[in-house]
């Protein structure tokens, strides 16, 4: 059995209106334990016209394929996937294909480490380097003081600066290796614990505290004690357990030059491949291979059908009970849905328009907020080439979730609140569609970054000056090189990106892979007229003059 992980779903969203077909599940199954599956055939539909809606925004929105579950009073009561598995082929998403579920993984870390609480091997206040002794930051007194709790709720703030950004792309390196390496970036701005940023390593590093307080990893401590009781099937924590080696990227932001993968060449039968338009154009969809996700797998790796993703719900709405079994004690649950931090209202609130209230938190795997007047738990996941939102509102005992093989739209969202609105008895309304205006977003910042740009400038030096080796302590050595006469810089491992000129001394990376990744580099000229330099954000990258050095 794979060990793909759902979601964990308790406290959370909203709803709305739309048309579905229930799904006929055989008795002992989710929907069977209360009734049969004939009297749930003819049970009135509890959401006409979400149905046809769903078609019609897929079909505006190009989405190539989804599949959605709604949780009511622990029983499944929408269980469905609509489109293809992969654009241009005749193979359909049902509910029992595999998606990525990005950021929602958070939420079984989180779970994971709730486990552990309820055995009394750790606390949520423990100091992260009482169970990892090589953990380090850049500040000592934060590394002395910082705890899982910290990890969990994105509040480290600065000294997880944007550097980490780098190493989260660079998966030749092992998980426990780029985490050595935090302590060698440049802190970011912000205090410790003074508000909330979001982390990816966080969670790699509480998914490291789960491996060494369990004994083994965090990958089959998930599976063995979330999944398997779960019967969470298809879910799984490793990207391997779904492709060989060579039919994934080998890394985020990476192509996988001179091949094409399909969903056949993948080792489970029913899989969704990711698809994408790159840079948020206009260029239309594509198929891209899965990412490897290794490095920050506690973050965001896991993939699950929508079939287990609503057993993830049930457990989540069942305060941590699912089919009579206690897998998770109530205190922790109420712990993971409870805001341990003020955070800034995410995209999805100016998405979704009224309905949210007074404020917004990040518990521990799950941002907390209140919507229409209920408490509510809610996250989204995020990938290239995938997307996914749950929400839970405990007090209804609703949950709904929505996973789909595109990046492009934020109508995952849409649909979760749709769905949520229905069952709250809010009137259908109309809805912003692009994810925060993400597309709209990115083309309004090019336009800004054109008119801020200085015209008619020239680099100081020819193009060979800037060709050499940079090096920074926590990232390694990038190469910059002059391929066919333009610059091209080479990260360790598989990562490239093409450099051109901007203005005056800073030049633009654009990356190669289907995200289009664009950083800025600014160099610096010493008094002799050579490059000692160059920055990335907070980052500087030194420039080798020996390779000795």
């Amino acid at each position: 059995m794979l060990h793909l992980a759902p979601r964990f779903v308790s406290r959370s969203f909203m709803q709305s209106a739309g048309m579905f077909t229930l799904l006929a599940l055989s008795p002992g199954s989710a929907l069977g334990q209360n009734r049969t599956a004939q009297e749930a055939v003819d049970q009135p539909d509890p959401l006409p016209g979400l149905d046809a809606d769903i078609r019609q925004l897929m079909a505006e929105l190009q989405v190539p394929g989804l599949a959605i579950a709604v949780v009511k009073d622990d029983e499944v009561v929408v269980l469905k996937g609509y489109g293809v598995r992969e654009l241009g082929k005749d193979a359909r998403v049902d509910e029992h294909t595999v998606f990525r579920l990005g950021s929602t993984t958070k939420a079984f870390t989180a779970a994971a480490v709730g486990l552990l609480v309820d055995e009394g091997k750790l606390s949520w206040d423990d100091p992260v380097i009482q169970h990892l002794p090589w953990f380090r930051l850049p500040d000592p007194w934060v590394t002395a003081q910082a705890t899982i709790r910290d990890l969990l709720s994105h509040r480290l703030v600065g000294d997880v600066g944007s550097g980490i950004r780098f190493l989260e792309r660079l998966t030749s390196i092992e998980r426990e290796d780029v985490l050595k390496r935090l302590g060698d970036l440049e802190p970011g701005p912000g205090r410790f614990r003074s508000r909330y940023q979001y982390c990816n390593a966080c969670y790699s590093l509480a998914g490291e505290v789960v491996g060494a307080v369990s004994g083994t990893s965090w990958e089959d401590f998930v599976g063995d004690r979330l999944m398997v009781p779960l019967g969470m099937n298809s879910a799984s924590t490793r990207v391997h357990d779904l492709w060989e080696a060579e039919d994934f990227a080998p890394c985020y932001t990476c192509d996988l030059p001179g091949r094409t993968i399909g969903f056949e060449d993948a080792r489970v039968p029913n899989v969704a491949m990711p698809h994408v338009s790159p840079g948020f154009s206009d260029d239309g969809l594509r198929v891209i291979p899965w990412r490897d996700i290794t490095m920050y797998a506690p973050a965001g790796s896991i993939s699950a059908s929508a079939t287990d993703v609503a057993k993830w719900l049930r457990l989540q709405l069942g305060g941590g009970v699912y089919e009579g079994e206690r897998i998770l004690s109530a205190s922790v649950v109420e712990e993971m849905h409870t805001g341990q931090v003020i955070m800034p209202a995410p995209w999805y609130d100016d998405l979704l328009g009224p309905g949210f209230g007074h404020f917004w938190t990040y518990g521990l795997g799950w941002f907390v907020a209140d919507y229409q007047g209920r408490r509510t738990s809610c996250h989204s996941g995020g990938g290239v080439g995938f997307s996914s939102f749950i929400a839970l509102v405990p007090d209804e005992n609703l949950g709904v979730a929505v996973v789909m093989n595109s990046s492009d739209s934020a109508l995952d969202a849409v649909l979760v609140f749709r769905v949520l609105n229905a069952y709250l008895g809010i009137p259908k309304r109309e809805w912003k569609i692009d994810r925060g205006g993400l597309r709209e977003w990115r083309q309004a910042r090019e336009r800004k970054l054109q008119a801020e740009r200085v015209h008619g400038t020239a680099p100081s030096l020819p193009i060979e000056s800037y060709v050499g080796e940079y090096w920074h302590p926590a990232v390694g050595t990038l190469t910059l090189r002059e391929e066919e006469g333009a610059l091209v810089l080479r990260f360790p491992g598989d990562f490239i990106g093409d450099v051109a000129h901007w203005h005056h001394e800073v030049y633009r990376m654009t990356g190669r892979g289907p995200e289009r990744w664009q950083l800025f580099m600014t160099f610096a000229i010493s008094e002799a007229g050579q490059v000692q330099e160059f920055r990335m954000r907070e980052l500087v990258f030194r420039r080798l003059r020996d390779p000795s050095e």
